[in-house]
């Protein structure tokens, strides 16, 4: 099971940039952009596995992979730990000397080394768990020599304003989202 272990910081359209965006100018509405903003970054974010902005990730796995094991979104930015809950009931952690990830297109692969010995996980779900953080660029400042595969795709950004748009014009109860904007959101997905 993934779950977001906290907010991001910085969401990938400013209220700002959603009011211009709108042709909003005064304030009325900001809280209600904001929500509208947020419920477009969740709707392409699962449609597509991308994460829009940096935020810290929990993945629980109920047994050790069998080999290595693809983290389910995309773009990884670090893996933090990897830990197990023993027989007892008590949270281990894995040496990070014992296992190794790479990121790669679709996420990020993480395997173990050799002399890993799979310690026997309690019973229960997700008693493996990966920490890592996930997510493109919040922002990107003049000078700035970013990774390049960090930057939020311009396809993920549009996907976002055209659903903000037309929930904003719209909020009457529709809940038909643009076929524009699943057309964008399958071209991003990554296929696993």
């Amino acid at each position: 099971m993934l779950r977001q272990t906290a907010a991001a910081d910085n969401p990938p359209l400013s209220l700002d940039d959603a009011k211009r965006h709108l042709h909003v100018e005064h304030g009325d509405d900001d809280e209600l952009i904001k929500a509208l903003v947020a419920a477009a970054v969740e709707y392409v974010e699962a449609r597509t596995t991308l994460r829009l902005a940096p935020a810290p990730y929990l993945w629980t796995l109920n047994c050790w992979p069998d080999g290595s094991v693809c983290l389910p979104v995309h773009p990884i930015r670090t893996v933090l730990t990897v830990s197990y809950i023993d027989e007892d009931g008590v949270e281990q952690s894995v040496d990070s000397a014992l296992w190794d990830y790479q990121p790669t297109p679709e996420g990020a692969r993480l395997w173990f080394k050799d002399g890993f010995g799979y310690p026997l996980v309690g019973r229960g779900t997700g008693g493996v768990r990966i920490t890592f953080e996930a997510g493109f660029n919040d922002t990107v400042e003049p000078g700035d020599t970013p990774d390049v595969a960090l930057n939020l795709p311009d396809k993920a950004d549009l996907a976002v304003r055209m659903l903000l748009a037309a929930w904003h014009g719209n909020r009457e109860g529709a809940t038909d989202i643009p076929m524009s904007v699943n057309a964008l959101c399958d071209q991003l997905k990554i296929y696993r």
